[in-house]
């Protein structure tokens, strides 16, 4: 029987996250890169399949809470506090590592009968722009009336001027906004 040896090269740049990556990424390419390994194959198969469960089990739970926060709700301004854009890019090529990604992340605040509140998410959870959005930039901000904790920022929705917010509350009566599911 012939045996392949893989050797895998990684910069770890002194960080020792990038150093555990490398670990991880050397043990996937001992599990999963050799060649002719049914084992392996059915394996992967079955991280694969666990890994859809994930996604969805998730994405129907994020829906739940979005589905929460529109279903008794109004609106407010928000400031933008922190925002992160998507770094790096999802591509898988087989026998290739490839490098994970990191969403685009919002921090953001608002005011709701004169207490402040303060939300953060990424884009797993909601909708928003890759990049281009800048601190201290105002948003048309969503949240449950109950609880106003729970709130979303619509960055389709900015604000310029104080008359945006009243604007966009009379463009609601006939044409809410669309909450499309990721």
């Amino acid at each position: 029987m012939k045996t392949e040896n893989y050797t895998v090269y990684y910069s770890t740049g002194g960080h020792d996250s990038d150093r555990n990556k490398s670990r991880l990424m050397g043990l996937v390419n001992k599990c999963f890169m050799k060649k002719n390994s049914s084992m392996n194959k059915v394996t992967f198969f079955l991280l694969v399949i666990i890994a859809v469960i994930f996604i969805i089990i998730s994405n129907n739970i994020n829906r739940k809470k979005i589905a929460e926060i529109v279903s008794n709700s109004s609106y407010t301004i928000g400031t933008v506090q922190f925002y992160s854009s998507q770094k790096g890019a999802a591509l898988y090529v087989p026998k290739v590592i490839s490098s994970s990604t990191q969403p685009a992340d919002v921090k953001f605040s608002y005011n709701v009968n004169g207490e402040k509140y303060t939300n953060r998410y990424d884009e797993a959870f909601f909708k928003m722009p890759s990049e281009g959005i800048q601190k201290g930039e105002q948003y048309l901000v969503i949240y449950n009336v109950r609880h106003p904790d729970k709130s979303l920022i619509l960055f389709d929705y900015p604000i310029k001027n104080e008359t945006d917010l009243d604007r966009y509350m009379e463009k609601f009566k006939t044409n809410p906004p669309d909450f499309k599911f990721k």
